[in-house]
């Protein structure tokens, strides 16, 4: 989880972030189908949702970068 974007989010909604983060990632390692950011989204609306918005993002560049380029 990037800090920069969750330092002035409550520390409940940053932990809730980088719970559904950490999940994210399990399903991207888990093989398969990439995962989709909608199914992460869940419980977390407002400011904690659009910083989880873009931390999920980040997270689905980076697996699809590793993927194409093996």
């Amino acid at each position: 989880m990037n800090e920069l974007l969750t330092a002035d989010l409550p520390p409940d909604i940053a932990r809730e972030i980088d719970e559904a983060c950490n999940r994210f990632e399990r399903a991207w390692r888990g093989g398969g189908d990439a995962p989709r950011i909608e199914e992460f989204l869940a419980g977390c609306e407002g400011t904690g949702g659009i910083a989880l918005v873009r931390e999920l993002i980040t997270l689905d560049i980076f697996y699809r970068r590793r993927i194409a380029h093996g």
